[in-house]
């Protein structure tokens, strides 16, 4: 049938052209995107009042990612720590479009920052001539950080940051993605895709969304990111069209004639939430360690992060007795 040919061919299928790498002059597995997804750089740190010029010209770019490519090509997933991966060169090998094999632990991806730098839009409190300490729209609780999950993004090899009390890190905004372990599934093939239409796109570009949660990168893989309460959840509607090509009653090749991508909230039994969308793709129960960082509840006035944190301190204490007992 037609899904065991689109099976067989799976390969031939997400071996795309990357367009990102090719339009951005900050390319998807560069050491500067690295650092970006980190929570740094300048395309973190500037707000929008003092370089015009700099803000212009990259929303002009990732309107034109978005507008020219994000919505009918394949964006490969990228080459960096914090998808726990090397540095990648662009290569046929199809691993390379691969969220779980060569990179997540975890099915899911997350970004969670803590500032908004840009008016006008309707999203966080940044105004004109005041964004110096503006916050984005609150939609979740951080109730740690553990930079033992990605030293490489805090710069330390270990060590917590605990934020007490219900918001006691301030107005945080979180956001991710999820996908299924099977190389047919659109949630899987343009994993890329959303990943770049949440973290450039809706994010930085439609809401002027930047920097990390200290302690933790901005944008990672889910096992690497910060203990929250909840997160706000995209996935990917796709429609495709193919022209099959038989040779004798034999397939002989399949040729993608159109490409349709758009980006909603996910559905889950709870609209727009990450945790929801992981029971749904996973048969109401999700992979082992989600738990560990998507404490619940999905009303984040009401969340679990203090028994997250007391659970935390908790071990902490007994390992530094285990320890002293030890020496």
């Amino acid at each position: 049938g037609g899904v065991d040919v689109l099976k067989g061919l799976d390969a031939g299928l997400l071996e795309d052209t990357s367009v990102l790498g090719d339009t951005y002059s900050m390319h998807w597995d560069s050491r500067e995107f690295e650092e970006f997804m980190d929570g740094h750089t300048k395309l973190n740190y500037e707000i929008d009042y003092p370089d015009v010029a700099l803000m212009e010209n990259l929303a002009n770019r990732i309107d034109t990612v978005y507008s020219d490519y994000a919505q009918s090509e394949l964006i490969r997933w990228p080459g960096i720590k914090n998808f726990n991966q090397e540095a990648l060169e662009w290569s046929d090998d199809v691993n390379a479009y691969n969220p779980t094999v060569a990179g997540c632990t975890l099915p899911a991806a997350m970004c969670c920052w803590v500032k908004d730098r840009q008016a006008n839009d309707n999203n966080g409190n940044c105004a004109d001539d005041d964004c110096d300490d503006a916050d984005p729209a609150d939609n979740t609780d951080i109730c740690y950080t553990d930079a033992s999950r990605q030293p490489a993004s805090p710069h330390v090899a270990a060590g917590y940051g605990v934020f007490p009390g219900t918001n006691g890190e301030g107005e945080t905004h979180c956001h991710g993605l999820a996908w299924v372990d099977d190389p047919t599934h659109p949630s899987y093939r343009f994993a890329g895709n959303v990943l770049f239409y949440v973290s450039m796109y809706d994010h930085l570009y439609s809401r002027g969304y930047t920097q990390n949660v200290p302690g933790a990168p901005m944008c990672s893989c889910l096992e690497q990111a910060a203990t929250v309460s909840r997160s706000d959840c995209t996935e990917p509607a796709v429609t495709e069209t193919f022209r099959v090509i038989f040779d004798g009653g034999n397939v002989e090749d399949i040729i993608r004639t159109n490409l349709d991508i758009e980006y909603n909230a996910c559905d889950g039994a709870t609209n727009n939430d990450l945790h929801s969308e992981l029971e749904q793709l996973y048969d109401g129960q999700v992979p082992d360690g989600v738990d560990d960082i998507l404490v619940g509840t999905s009303d984040n006035a009401n969340s679990n992060c203090r028994q997250a944190q007391i659970n935390k301190v908790s071990a902490l204490l007994t390992d530094l007795q285990n320890s002293n007992d030890n020496d």
